[in-house]
């Protein structure tokens, strides 16, 4: 266990400004994850690009049902829960059927991916799905979670 320095516990305490990105690959660090699964694509790129000086190693994968059947069996076998990432639209469609069945086995899976611009939810963009309610019936939890980003 490491031993909290003053200069930890202040920085722990205070408010903290980062993206987005930054916060999902924090959180991923406290929860001790080390490898995330997925297919490479552009609207996570930056948190892509957070993951080695984190200690993650990613994985890529030729289909993101590929990607969650990996992360199920990770986790079956380290106990850490297993992570994927995938792309808005098809690309999280795609994984239906691998978080159906980690869902069935009781493995724990977090499934991240992009959505919409807030704004933008609901006006049939490019790749847009309705991914709450896709994952609604296969998942014990899922949200969404809005982000608003000001252009300065």
């Amino acid at each position: 266990m490491v031993k909290q320095t003053e200069e930890m516990k202040r920085a722990v305490n205070q408010k903290q400004k980062m993206t987005p990105s930054e916060a999902i690959v924090e959180t991923l660090v406290a929860e001790n994850v080390k490898e995330v699964y997925g297919i490479v694509g552009s609207a996570f790129m930056d948190m892509l690009d957070l993951f080695p000086a984190a200690g993650i190693r990613f994985i890529p994968v030729r289909h993101e049902q590929s990607a969650g059947h990996m992360a199920d069996a990770y986790e079956r076998v380290s106990g850490t829960a297993g992570v994927i990432v995938g792309q808005n639209g098809p690309g999280i469609t795609n994984m239906v059927t691998s978080v159906a069945a980690a869902n069935q086995a009781h493995s724990p899976l977090v499934v991240i991916s992009p959505s919409a611009g807030t704004n933008a939810v609901g006006l049939d963009g490019f790749q847009e799905a309705n991914q709450v309610s896709i994952f609604k019936d296969i998942t014990k939890e899922n949200s969404r979670v809005p982000i608003r980003i000001r252009v300065r």
